[in-house]
């Protein structure tokens, strides 16, 4: 693992920063970046299996066509920001803190989701299987196009959401009508 210096990202990640124009390639594969204040990051293909971005700040981010597989990401904010088809499978994310994003085609399979809190943003086409949702939390969040059937216990999970076009258990479909703090739209039953 190897640590850099503030100027070494800086050196690295500056250019994807400072510009209005995202960077077309970036590679960080194994890179600690623990604590990391990343502002207004643009790449539109960035490759960083394993890299350790925990306690990092990423606002008005940018980042499309992205691997972060086994990746952890533990306590990190990720505000004001546009996330799509990134890859998050078996990454530790727990304790990630997210508003006001929109998160597309995003895979978080077999990821530690555990104490994550998602508030106003939009999580569209993303997959959940098999990762660890305990003490999660979506707050005012529009998910939509989500298959929520490996997902247990929706009700505690969601506060003020609303759900539009999401594939549904019978059980979650009846768990969420009876309470009274989703708006479920066009669920699909198995």
């Amino acid at each position: 693992m190897t640590r850099l210096s503030n100027a070494d990202i800086d050196a690295l990640l500056g250019p994807a920063m400072r510009s209005a124009r995202a960077v077309e390639y970036l590679e960080i594969d194994g890179l600690d970046l623990t604590m990391t204040s990343l502002p207004g990051l643009r790449v539109n293909w960035l490759t960083g299996v394993g890299v350790i971005l925990d306690g990092a700040v990423l606002d008005d981010v940018r980042v499309s066509e992205s691997n972060l597989e086994k990746s952890s990401l533990r306590g990190a904010v990720i505000d004001d920001s546009m996330l799509f088809d990134c890859k998050f499978s078996a990454a530790n994310l727990a304790g990630l803190e997210s508003a006001r994003t929109h998160w597309s085609h995003c895979s978080f399979r077999q990821a530690d989701l555990r104490e994550v809190t998602f508030v106003d943003c939009r999580v569209e086409a993303c997959h959940f299987e098999g990762s660890q949702l305990r003490g999660a939390r979506f707050e005012r969040c529009v998910l939509q196009q989500l298959d929520l059937t490996s997902v247990d216990g929706l009700g505690d999970l969601l506060f003020g959401c609303r759900l539009e076009a999401c594939r549904l258990r019978p059980d979650q479909a009846q768990e969420l009508a009876a309470g009274a703090n989703v708006l479920v739209e066009q669920p699909t039953d198995l």
